[in-house]
Formats: C-alpha cells, structure tokens, sequence
C-alpha cells in the first residue's frame, strides 16, 4: 500500500472572433493513495484508495454593443468518484456551477450590471459496519442554490453604487439502511 500511481490529463483552449470571447478545458485526474490508517483502526484500508476527479468548465461572453453592453455564461462541472481502501466505502460527488452575466453602460455615468447563478451539489458515499466491512448505509446530500444580484452605478462626482442580491436553497440530506431510505 502507499503507491500514489497518479495519472492526469488536461485539454485547454481560449480564443476571440470579432465580438464573441471564449475558454473551455476539461481535465481527469485518476490516483491511489496511501493507506493513512493504522493495523485495527476503522481508518485501515485493505486496497488502496482509488481517487477520480473529472472537470469541464467553459466562459462565453458576447459583446453585443463592444465598450458598452455585453452577455456571458460560465460553467463549472466537478465530479469526485472513488472508494476510501476498502468494500462498502464508495463516493461519487457531482458538482454543477452556472453563472450568466449582462452589463450595459448606459451612459457616460450610469452603469447596470445583472447576474444569476446555479450551484448543485449531489453527494453520495457509503458507510461500512467496521469491523466486518458490510454496507451499514449509504449517505447523502443534495444541496441548490440560486444567487441573483442587481447593480445600478453612477460615475458623475465619483462612483456611488447601489443593488441588491438575494439567494434561494434548498438542502437534503439522506440516508439509505437495509434498503430503506
């Protein structure tokens, strides 16, 4: 145990025409770790850990009017699977982030900005009845969350800001024994 045997791969490209900007990667990354437990503890793995993480993120913004009004979207996508060393002690966590922007001077002082977003959060892992190993449950949770944000400025004797904000969530948690949730 303790051979890390870590792969990674990663693909990025950037790039502009005329009025319309962009970037998007993605990235995989596959490791065993090390066994951080010690002889009888609920730690001690018998394999070693096998660790995923996987991720896609991407920009896109479009100038609709270049220097004074534009759009743009942003998204983030994680994903963690894997198992901690030993039967009965899997994850799989998935990960989702969007942002999407739009910005308009509308003169030589006044300036809106407006935005609103998406987090997703689903995760799952099991739990083993240490020390015989078997499943006790599997665990999870599922959390959304919704920001807005409106900005208005104003740049004639200086900046003087104003807006407002607010979220929405919504969050879950789970827990599934013997079959029954």
């Amino acid at each position: 145990y303790g051979m890390w045997n870590t792969k990674l791969g990663r693909f990025y490209n950037q790039g502009k025409e005329d009025d319309f900007q962009y970037f998007f990667g993605l990235s995989h990354e596959q490791s065993d770790y090390t066994d951080y437990g010690t002889e009888d503890s609920w730690l001690h793995m018998q394999d070693d850990p096998d660790y995923r993480k996987t991720k896609l993120y991407g920009r896109a913004k479009y100038d609709i009017e270049p220097g004074r009004e534009s759009i743009s979207i942003f998204y983030n996508y994680s994903a963690h699977t894997g198992d901690a060393g030993r039967p009965n002690r899997g994850y799989d966590h998935d990960y989702d982030l969007l942002n999407a922007a739009y910005s308009n001077k509308l003169s030589d002082t006044w300036y809106l900005t407006s935005r609103a977003g998406l987090r997703s959060y689903d995760r799952e892992w099991e739990e083993d009845n240490y020390p015989d190993l078997s499943l006790r449950e599997t665990d999870s949770v599922k959390q959304t969350i919704v920001p807005l944000d409106f900005t208005a400025a104003y740049s004639g004797f200086g900046l003087l800001t104003f807006g407002t904000d607010m979220q929405f969530a919504d969050y879950e948690t789970g827990a599934e024994v013997a079959g029954v949730r």
